[in-house]
């Protein structure tokens, strides 16, 4: 009896090991493909994450959308003898478009805006106070459109007030150095006399 329970047991022991050795690699690779696939959930649970903060980044209220204009505005009707270089390239730099980036650079340059003001030391700002800003039915989507109106005072001109009068297409961008506000402008139209109006 006890010569037939060695024999058996011989038999027996190979295919326990294989049994068990198998059910091990199951286990392990069910393990594994777990692991896998948390790590596969997190990583997407991630980049969502990241894609909404980006999605909230880029959006603006309807505040910030017009303060947007407003600072383009500043630097675009600029005739500060100190900032004007600054505030011109910071108002070319808010211009979504690149070809109308290099019509108002040509502007400036051909009229010599930036040294005829500097030689002239004046020192101006636009009266925001006493401006008005109208929201209207935009024509280009993925845009708003605002009229503004009001008058850039110079100061040392006995406080001249020049009118102004700009309609601006206001689109969300991304924030850079050169413009942190997120604000760009997808068009402009200058209804003003000269010297603020360009003529193609």
């Amino acid at each position: 009896m006890d010569s037939i329970q060695s024999v058996y047991s011989r038999d027996i022991s190979p295919v326990v090991k294989r049994e068990k050795i198998q059910l091990f690699a199951v286990f392990s690779l069910a393990f594994l493909l777990f692991i896998a696939l948390i790590s596969a959930i997190l990583v997407i649970v991630s980049l969502n994450d990241k894609l909404e903060d980006e999605r909230q980044g880029m959006r603006r209220s309807k505040t910030e959308m017009i303060n947007g204009g407003k600072r383009f505005l500043d630097g675009f009707f600029s005739l500060n003898a100190a900032t004007v270089e600054g505030d011109q390239f910071s108002a070319v730099a808010m211009l979504v478009s690149p070809e109308m980036a290099t019509k108002r650079s040509t502007y400036l340059a051909q009229n010599d805006l930036i040294r005829k003001t500097q030689s002239q030391h004046f020192r101006t700002y636009i009266d925001w106070s006493n401006a008005d800003v109208d929201v209207l039915d935009s024509k280009i989507p993925g845009t708003m459109r605002a009229e503004y109106r009001g008058y850039i005072v110079i100061v040392n001109k006995d406080n001249l007030r020049v009118a102004w009068h700009m309609v601006l297409d206001l689109s969300v961008v991304k924030r850079t150095n050169e413009n942190s506000s997120g604000i760009g402008i997808v068009n402009y139209r200058d209804l003003a006399e000269e010297p603020f109006e360009e003529k193609s």
